[in-house]
């Protein structure tokens, strides 16, 4: 018979599944459903080299006062033809991967917060609920770590290791037997890329680089490309296909069993996974 604090953990989980699985499942279904709705255009004589979309850039001039506002136009406009739908529609998906980052992120930091509040916390509020009830959490782990840093979670993994002899173990395990890259490392790199994509505009600054190349070299090489602009800035690409299929797998693992070990469970089972 389950408990209520057995129905929680099956809640978390199910928010954090339904979360990733969705990430994955609408980047394989529109990309195959684009895929197929434009294959033909670049082979059609008929709509050979045709605009299929154009937009022009405008916004509102508003001055002092509103009865004198105007809207100003760029002197330029934005256009698509049927021979460059492919490659517009690999750009979109290159930014979607981006995103999609970002919410496989927030969902890995709610599992293992929520997880720790649940375990460690329960007379605490969820931390989903609010702000001020995450904070809370933080605060509690803030007191129990002598060292704090949070500069890419750190205290979480901290708080873990020091809680679970399992977790720590984990952490300091290579992720897949043909890699360097620990898992305690994979969440760090994890965490530069996120920083990169929400607050550099998916810009690689060369001290994040290195950090990344110190830290997850071969993780990072494998499932990431490097694109200059006309700037000199290192734009992060994820890669598509199989690779981010891959990463996803990557942060699905470490989330899912950091969770486990929390919960002091040896087998996924008790998240119903058998």
């Amino acid at each position: 018979m389950q408990t209520s604090s057995d129905l929680k953990v099956l809640n978390i989980f199910s928010y954090y599944r339904n979360s990733m699985f969705s990430i994955s499942n609408d980047l394989i279904f529109w990309n195959i459903s684009l895929e197929n709705m434009i294959k033909d255009y670049p082979e059609n004589p008929a709509f050979r080299n045709q605009d299929v979309f154009q937009s022009i850039f405008c916004v509102n001039n508003l001055p002092s006062k509103p009865y004198e506002n105007s809207v100003k136009v760029y002197n330029g406009s934005f256009s698509v033809k049927t021979n460059e739908l492919i490659e517009y529609k690999n750009d979109f998906f290159q930014w979607i991967r981006n995103i999609s980052i970002l919410k496989a992120y927030n969902s890995c930091e709610l599992l293992i917060l929520r997880s720790i509040q649940l375990k460690y916390f329960p007379s605490l509020e969820d931390p989903l609920k609010n702000r001020k009830s995450a904070k809370k959490v933080e605060k509690e782990i803030k007191n129990f770590i002598s060292e704090f840093d949070s500069v890419n979670n750190r205290h979480l993994i901290k708080f873990i290791q020091i809680k679970s002899s399992e977790f720590k173990s984990f952490s300091n395990d290579p992720v897949r037997m043909d890699r360097n890259t620990t898992w305690k490392s994979f969440f760090e790199s994890f965490s530069i890329i996120r920083n990169t994509i929400a607050h550099n505009n998916s810009i690689l600054s060369e001290d994040s680089l290195n950090q990344l190349r110190q830290t997850s070299r071969d993780i990072f090489e494998y499932h990431f490309d490097l694109k200059k602009d006309d700037n000199n800035f290192n734009h992060l690409l994820p890669k598509g296909g199989d690779y981010f299929s891959n990463f996803l797998d990557l942060i699905n693992d470490f989330s899912i069993n950091t969770s486990k070990f929390i919960f002091e469970e040896s087998d996924l089972r008790f998240l119903d996974m058998n």
